[in-house]
């Protein structure tokens, strides 16, 4: 109830620019900080459908009552000047939380990541061709809506460099990933300018990527592959 008030003042303030992004929240310091133990991959999935469903449901102007997932709701609504048509984004790489995404997100955040690794802050690298497909497929799944989500990959590294080889060596031997993998990945932006505008081409004629969010660190470097966009 919270975040549905939360979200619907702020596309008020910002006069209808607020996008509600939700992910299931895979790092262990993403609940600690909170003072909670995460849950286990079911119940962090089946409690992100269930924040995104009720708080879009809201949003539209239901009246909504729910009680799992450590949610209770009775009867809840909003009143009538916070219906607001905000855009959901659903981050993820979990099978279920795609398929979700499919039917109901207007952004799907893919990020390519499995499994949280032992230290809680490094994850599987699913990003060879069979698992990079399996996961834009299924972003790209439903067969019910008019209008396909949007697909937006989450970069993890981009850099501008005339030795990408040195960046995906280094990822390989940290990941245990083949360094021609890494750099095949469509959430890896490394080399020259040209090489990365051939990249984004690439992905979007391959993986139907329509855009990507980069690190605060990476703006600049970014922003010289914009430009030759442009």
């Amino acid at each position: 109830m919270d975040l549905a008030v939360d979200v619907a003042t702020l596309d008020l303030l910002s006069e209808g620019r607020a996008v509600l992004g939700l992910g299931a929240g895979h790092t262990p310091a993403e609940w600690e900080t909170r003072g909670m133990q995460r849950p286990g991959v079911e119940q962090r999935v089946a409690r992100l459908i269930d924040v995104a469903t009720t708080t879009m449901q809201l949003l539209a102007g239901e009246t909504v009552s729910l009680d799992r997932s450590g949610i209770r709701l009775v009867e809840a609504r909003l009143d009538d000047q916070l219906h607001r048509n905000v855009p959901l984004l659903v981050g993820g790489n979990n099978r279920k939380i795609l398929q979700f995404a499919a039917e109901h997100a207007d952004v799907i955040g893919l990020t390519g990541l499995g499994r949280t690794l032992a230290g809680g802050h490094k994850h599987e690298l699913k990003w060879n061709r069979s698992q990079l497909s399996e996961s834009f497929t299924l972003a790209r799944s439903s067969t019910t809506r008019a209008h396909k989500p949007e697909i937006q990959a989450l970069v993890q590294v981009a850099q501008i460099t005339e030795h990408p080889n040195r960046i995906t060596e280094k990822m390989g031997a940290d990941f245990g990933v083949p360094p021609d993998q890494i750099l095949a990945s469509p959430f890896v932006l490394v080399g020259t300018v040209e090489q990365i505008v051939e990249r984004i081409e690439y992905n979007t004629e391959t993986w139907g990527i329509d855009s990507y969010v980069v690190r605060r660190s990476s703006l600049d470097q970014i922003a010289q592959v914009i430009a030759k966009l442009a």
